[in-house]
């Protein structure tokens, strides 16, 4: 009896040890507003809950929609234009730090992915009414001669960037804007953000999603569930990628269809690029450390997962795979 008892908490030790339970605790840290997203007021738009709101966001937003003990309420024949005068006067005011990284990027309220937009605000201020939020993330990587993947390309985000600036990402990401899908958003992220070429765009294969609950960067003010595409992309070992920016001087731009630029840049938004071996990538993400844009931690694990680079006996192997699509994948 005492031999099995020191067996289990040896295992147990060893568990919470293991890459598994090491990349689980990087995941649950990303995965971590699910309680306060279930206890925040209901964003309700013309009798439609779509979002959640914090006590915070709540108090700012009072002025122009009506809050209650348990929702925020608007109802308008143009949302879209009611959201809009509510968060430019938000914004004159510098009431709300996440409006002064304003992109002039439209983001779609929906109540799933699939669902027509219930209306359409700006990128920056879309996460204080907890709407449902989606991004695509690309992996690129260098095959060995077997054909399994040895090294990873990562970026590091600009120091200028609104959110997460100069922390470690995935080669392109980005989220998407109203009436974008998927593989198209993730291809243009990839040749503006990476310098990814039309022949190697070919080799862009979509291998699935992963979903969590998350705060904002800027914690007290929003919490919404993400759901990220995933992309694996296949590069020859002598390709090297290349921050590029891009202008858009249209307002048939297909990225920015309703709020667009004239002349000015639009991206550059990686600072530098490095490969790193398979080996090094797992190292450095089952540190316990900040070096990381929180939710790329989910993507390359999920990369790692699928190319069998995780240790199946792991004893926290199946909560890590379950974690990964713990939010709502809707």
């Amino acid at each position: 009896m005492r031999r099995a008892l020191a067996v289990c908490c040896a295992s147990s030790a060893a568990a919470l040890d293991s890459v598994s339970g090491r990349l689980l605790r990087r995941v649950k840290r990303v995965d971590a507003g699910g309680d306060a997203y279930r206890s925040a007021r209901d964003f309700v738009l013309n009798g439609e809950a779509l979002g959640k709101v914090l006590p915070q966001a709540a108090d700012a937003l009072k002025p122009f929609l009506t809050v209650t003990d348990d929702a925020v309420t608007l109802k308008a024949a143009d949302p879209s234009a009611a959201l809009k005068e509510a968060f430019d006067a938000l914004r004159a005011q510098d009431a709300i730090p996440m409006l002064r990284g304003w992109r002039d990027e439209p983001f779609a309220i929906r109540p799933s992915f699939a669902a027509p937009a219930r209306a359409v605000v700006e990128r920056a201020a879309a996460p204080l009414l907890g709407a449902p939020a989606y991004g695509v993330f690309c992996t690129a990587y260098v095959c060995d001669d077997s054909g399994a993947p040895a090294e990873v390309w990562l970026g590091r985000r600009s120091k200028s960037k609104p959110t997460w600036p100069g922390l470690l990402d995935s080669v392109a990401a980005g989220g998407l804007a109203a009436g974008e899908l998927p593989r198209d958003a993730m291809a243009a992220e990839c040749q503006e953000e990476a310098g990814v070429s039309e022949d190697l765009l070919h080799g862009l294969k979509p291998v699935g999603a992963v979903s969590y609950t998350g705060f904002h960067q800027d914690r007290d003010w929003a919490v919404k569930p993400d759901t990220l595409f995933c992309f694996d992309l296949a590069v020859p070992k002598d390709w090297e990628p290349r921050p590029v920016g891009r202008q858009c001087t249209n307002q048939n731009s297909r990225r920015f269809p309703i709020y667009w630029l004239i002349g000015a840049q639009v991206d550059g938004e990686v600072e530098s690029f490095e490969r790193v071996s398979i080996t090094e990538l797992i190292d450095r993400l089952v540190r316990d450390d900040d070096a990381w844009k929180p939710n790329v931690g989910l993507v390359l694990t999920d990369f790692l997962v699928r190319h069998g680079r995780v240790p199946a006996d792991d004893g926290e192997y199946l909560d890590l795979i379950r974690a990964l699509r713990n939010g709502k994948c809707a």
